[in-house]
């Protein structure tokens, strides 16, 4: 096993770049299928009386919907939100391992966000489109244009993620080769200095338990919100109320921080620099 591991380490350091590519699209899937999973289960699910025909359709900007369609627009900043910035959390501990400010690396993160959502809103309708002129197969059927959207949304994630993975290598997480040489000097000071290095461990562990304890702290409160806003709701034909709306908005928001709580808890413990 040793042997196994020495080589596969041999093949990571010779193969650098191509194993952060690896590890930051291996973690971007993750993040991806949980920013999946809150759409649908915010959507499909805790939303409902955001499903109200009663209420008055979207009309901002580049965002359109339909009256009823509020839940979509909901679900779906708060599952690219989280979705994002758990990606975030994890390539900056493991992908990167940028020392970069952290003020300045998730100010940046949040402004890729919202244009990550505005060109996605501009553009994927418009590629669901170009896709049907393209191959007019896409447009026999209800199950063939399903298909096209399914990659128009394929291809646009995969934009994304190499977009992404651009900006956080060369503008939100780069490290210098200043940084790096300072960086692993002070590695192999700490790691020749056994008691710094459990000082470290307490200090993360420390760390993790807070991001944990907030996490569950962030999912009750998102949780109670969520589940006021459904039981006040009296459903029929009439609008839900402000504050109804209110509740499952904030609530949402709530669930979604939580959720990004969570994944710097789990970076954490994935966390294996020795870092002071």
């Amino acid at each position: 096993m040793a042997d196994k591991q020495s080589a596969f380490k041999r093949w990571t350091d010779k193969n650098a770049q191509l194993w952060q590519v690896m590890k930051f699209f291996a973690f971007s899937m993750c993040s991806g299928a949980t920013q999946g999973v809150t759409f649908f289960v915010l959507g499909a699910l805790v939303l409902i009386p955001l499903h109200s025909k009663a209420l008055p359709p979207i009309d901002f900007w580049v965002f359109h919907y339909d009256s009823g369609m509020l839940y979509d627009l909901v679900a779906y900043f708060v599952s690219v939100m989280a979705g994002n910035m758990i990606s975030f959390a994890l390539n900056r501990k493991k992908t990167f391992k940028s020392a970069s400010n952290i003020t300045y690396a998730i100010t940046a993160t949040l402004i890729m966000i919202l244009f990550i959502i505005v060109y996605s809103t501009v553009l994927g309708p418009k590629l669901d489109v170009w896709l049907g002129e393209l191959i007019p197969w896409f447009n026999t059927s209800a199950t063939t244009v399903a298909i096209r959207d399914f990659a128009g949304q394929t291809i646009m994630s995969f934009f994304t993620m190499c977009f992404v993975f651009l900006m956080d290598k060369f503008v939100i997480l780069p490290e210098s080769k200043e940084a790096k040489a300072e960086k692993k000097a002070r590695k192999a000071a700490a790691e020749a200095n056994e008691a710094l290095i459990a000082t470290k461990k307490v200090v993360n562990e420390a760390l993790a338990k807070k991001f944990l304890i907030s996490a569950l702290v962030l999912f009750v409160a998102g949780i109670i919100l969520l589940v006021a806003g459904n039981v006040s709701y009296t459903g029929g034909d009439t609008a839900p109320t402000t504050a109804v709306i209110a509740a499952l908005i904030s609530g949402s928001v709530i669930f979604g921080i939580g959720e990004i709580v969570f994944f710097f808890f789990v970076a954490e413990k994935l966390g294996d620099e020795v870092e002071v």
